[in-house]
């Protein structure tokens, strides 16, 4: 009656999860299982203070598509965030036009630096 429930719990525990989520969220499952066999045991006086999951052993095709697939997430998380780093200067630098063409006030400056270049003004074009 033990073995067969200790035996069965983790597979009913693990049976509740995802592939993808039994491989991420181990210790998670590590206290579900240790949950569930403890509320089973204890009416009967019998006390578990810990399990240990030594080995979760999927096919090496599966783990492989996993790995991509977290990967492929992880890509997908830097291209979000290059593209709002993008959106942010681009934020920046129209701030910062727009904040240099509030200061202009449209007039030409009256003086001129010497040794400096000539504002060229009034050019038509002769065609």
């Amino acid at each position: 009656m033990i073995l067969p429930r200790v035996l069965a719990t983790p597979k009913d525990v693990i049976g509740r999860y995802a592939a993808v989520d039994i491989v991420q969220n181990r210790d998670e499952l590590s206290r579900q299982i240790l949950k569930d066999m403890q509320d089973f045991f204890l009416p009967m006086g019998i006390v578990i203070e810990s399990i240990n999951m030594e080995n979760i052993d999927f096919s090496n095709t599966y783990e492989q598509s996993v790995e991509a697939r977290m990967q492929a997430e992880v890509e997908v998380q830097k291209v979000k965030q290059n593209l709002e780093r993008e959106r942010l200067n681009a934020e920046i630098v129209r701030v910062s036009a727009q904040g240099e063409a509030e200061r202009w006030d449209g007039k030409l400056p009256e003086t001129m630096i010497p040794n400096q270049g000539l504002p060229i003004l009034g050019v038509k074009n002769r065609e």
